[in-house]
């Protein structure tokens, strides 16, 4: 179409190339093309780009309008009236009202049967004005009404369109140019400075912005805007510091969008008293909420929150409500200077979420663990805020009461070093504070995960100072957690005779009581020694006891762990297909629950039984995805396990990556202090060379290896078999000297 036919507009020319949005605009355009749609009504916060889109769509609608498209803008009119819409719609379109005839009536039946577009841009300034618009549309025509507004107007013809920020890159990896936050970012900076480029260097800092900005488009500009004078890493550092860092240096920005303080105090301003307090109230939650813990916590009532939900405060997904973050640092501070109101709400959030955390962490270690686990991942924002205010602010028995809750969600999602770090935030406090019994469960919990990250002297340490304090004050069910917790540790340190003296006793414990919990759990500690002494019979009893215990109580990870054992039993046995069942019947439990640690632990030993049947490939396939989750999550121990299998799946094909993976697992043995985990490694480096004929250092390393310290009733086997096919041994080296030459 010539510029010459072009129907009748008052569009402004785009300042800045428009980046972005090619679904909405499609979507908006696709909508307003239905006969049946009025009116649509763009809706968001201040900021995320309203006003830029309606324009945009405004001009690829120009030939759909025949009698014109006409931009309406409030932000200035005043007084707030029907009259005052009236006379700038009128001033607009280019309609003078004359005479005495009511405005109202001149514009209705000018509007009549024309084609036309109205692009009415911020009317949350105007809602008093909204039956001026219901009745231009409840009369027949084609006039059409896209409006932007922050509120929604509530008319029964309005097809709200909610609209959020641009798309942003969930990392800095893969191609982050193409997201449109990005390239929005990147086409200001140029504006500012026109060499710019984003560096590698740059491209976490800028994801970042993009993130805690939400994809807003007016935040984003700002932000960029500082790229003159600051690094992108700088301008992470200003804007986690202050709101008021993000404010237009351009003097022919409106002063409502000057700054994101500027366009959040002009939604405030629109607030009632009551709205604003529960406004306020809000911005204690973390990761979004639900209307239950809105009404619990900040007393917030559903019409309050349809309310906000109206005024684009807060936004709907998925049944959960949420604000933006930068909406809630807003609010925030304005919940700060509202006297008593901080420490109340932040007293009622920690303690519902709390409550909450007891509540769900009792069904981690039930029937319902996969709904329980998904329940607190959807809420750990809030769990970790609360924990944390109940911490500085010691709420000892919300804390005690939820420690469990807390070890048992960290321990089966992987997420050892933040739990430990959870812990030990509560542990100084709750010692200082003079309450040795929360103290010491604390520090239980906190070894326990130490323990799962290897460190375990650290952890023998915390153990012990917790069993005596328990023995001081004679708390039989966590003493019983606490001795087979320290036989876990003796186990994984070689000392097999320690460790089941301490099953023994914690189980015996555990009977008395009647915690079958941790009977369950001691059996099958209980069961893994006996197998390693070679006591086979004995510990598939052990075993099977620890699989009727857990399903009387619905302990999912204990019987899963059990079947894992069993299937140890049976690969010791030789009988691989029966232990290929038990370790796949382990995984689904595992994959079930969502236990983290427990599919790593899976695809280890089906990686290895496969190998052993023969299935090089996906052998190779499970235990390098073993070995990531190890990884992933921190455990040193897994790790080692993965790479001794990925050893011996070198020996079983010939590879030569083979002696990168022993020398890995022996060195990270030996820095965590493990040396049957060392021991075995040797026995392997020594298979590896020996089936490459270079005998003279598998002869070393054999003549090394103490073999009364091989524990391991398997690996005793190996030894012995690759001491007879050598038929001689050397002087025995150094174990340590050895090891740090065969690691270096």
């Amino acid at each position: 179409m010539s510029l010459r036919s072009l129907p009748p507009n008052n569009l402004p020319p785009e300042p800045t190339p428009f980046i972005g949005r090619e679904d909405e605009i499609a979507a908006i355009i696709s909508n307003l093309a239905k006969r049946a749609c009025r009116l649509l009504s763009l809706l968001g916060p201040g900021g995320i780009g309203k006003t830029r889109l309606a324009l945009r769509v405004a001009k690829e609608c120009l030939a759909d309008y025949p009698d014109g498209v006409f931009l309406i803008p409030l932000a200035d009119v005043t007084p707030v009236s029907i009259q005052s819409l009236i006379f700038t719609i009128a001033d607009n379109i280019g309609l003078p009202i004359l005479g005495r005839l009511d405005p109202e009536i001149q514009l209705i039946n000018y509007l009549g049967d024309k084609k036309m577009l109205l692009v009415i841009d911020n009317f949350e300034h105007m809602m008093a004005a909204t039956p001026l618009l219901e009745e231009i549309v409840k009369k027949p025509g084609q006039v059409k009404m896209l409006i932007t507004s922050r509120e929604r107007l509530n008319i029964k013809e309005e097809e709200p369109f909610e609209l959020s920020g641009l798309e942003y890159p969930p990392d800095e990896a893969g191609d982050i140019e193409n997201y449109s936050a990005v390239k929005l970012f990147a086409t200001t900076a140029k504006r500012i400075r026109p060499d710019f480029r984003i560096k590698k260097e740059d491209r976490k800092d800028i994801v970042t912005i993009c993130r805690l900005l939400n994809g807003m488009p007016l935040g984003i500009e700002l932000a960029a805007s500082w790229i003159g004078v600051l690094k992108p890493r700088q301008i992470v550092d200003e804007m986690e510091r202050s709101l008021d860092f993000l404010k237009a240096r351009q003097r022919e920005i409106p002063d409502r969008h000057r700054s994101l303080r500027a366009v959040f105090e002009s939604s405030w301003h629109l607030l009632s008293e009551e709205e604003r307090l529960i406004f306020s109230r809000l911005s204690i939650f973390r990761g979004g909420f639900d209307p239950i813990a809105a009404k619990n916590v900040a007393s917030a009532e559903k019409s309050l929150l349809d309310s906000l939900l109206n005024k684009s405060l807060i936004h709907s997904r998925g049944g959960r409500l949420e604000m933006l973050e930068l909406v809630r640092h807003f609010a925030y501070e304005k919940l700060s200077h509202l006297p008593g109101e901080k420490e109340k709400v932040g007293d009622q959030h920690a303690r519902y979420y709390l409550e909450y955390l007891k509540e769900k962490g009792r069904e981690l270690l039930g029937f319902n663990q996969h709904q329980a686990l998904e329940s607190i991942s959807k809420e750990i924002e809030n769990i970790r805020a609360a924990w944390a205010w109940a911490s500085l602010h010691m709420l000892t028995e919300e804390i005690e009461s939820a420690i469990e809750g807390l070890y048992s969600f960290y321990d089966l999602k992987g997420w050892f070093r933040e739990g430990e770090e959870m812990l030990r935030r509560a542990e100084g406090r709750l010692m200082r504070k003079g309450k040795p019994t929360a103290f010491a469960r604390v520090l239980l919990r906190e070894g326990m995960l130490c323990y799962r990250q290897t460190r375990y002297d650290e952890a023998k340490t915390m153990i012990e100072r917790a069993l005596a304090l328990f023995d001081r004050e004679s708390i039989l069910e966590e003493k019983a957690r606490g001795l087979i917790a320290l036989g876990n540790i003796c186990y994984r340190k070689g000392e097999v005779t320690k460790a089941e003296e301490l099953y023994r006793e914690g189980i015996d414990i555990s009977r008395k009581i009647g915690d079958l919990l941790s009977v369950a759990i001691g059996l099958n500690g209980l069961g893994v020694v006996c197998r390693v002494a070679g006591r086979i019979d004995e510990a598939r009893g052990h075993l099977q006891e620890s699989i009727r215990v857990s399903e009387k109580i619905g302990y999912q990870r204990g019987i899963a762990l059990a079947y894992n054992n069993l299937g140890n039993i049976a690969i010791e046995e030789r009988d691989y297909r029966s232990g290929e069942r038990l370790y796949q019947e382990c995984l689904i439990i595992f994959e079930e629950i969502g236990d983290v640690s427990g599919i790593a632990i899976s695809n280890n030993n089906l990686g290895y039984v496969l190998c052993r049947l023969g299935r090089y490939d996906i052998a190779k396939r499970m235990l390098e995805n073993s070995l990531r989750i190890y990884q992933e999550i921190g455990d040193r121990r897994g790790m080692i396990l993965s790479l001794l299998n990925l050893g011996c799946w070198a020996i079983a094909t010939r590879e030569r990556s083979g002696i990168g993976f022993l020398t890995h697992a022996l060195k990270i043995a030996h820095e965590v202090g493990s040396r049957p985990l060392c021991l075995e490694a040797l026995v392997y480096m020594a298979e590896f060379y020996l089936e490459r004929s270079e005998t003279e250092l598998a002869t070393r390393i054999l003549s090394s290896i103490p073999a009364d310290e091989i524990t391991h009733h398997d690996l005793k086997e190996k030894f012995a078999e690759l001491i007879q096919r050598l038929g001689k041994k050397a002087e025995a080296a150094d174990l340590e000297s050895l090891i740090q030459e065969l690691i270096s």
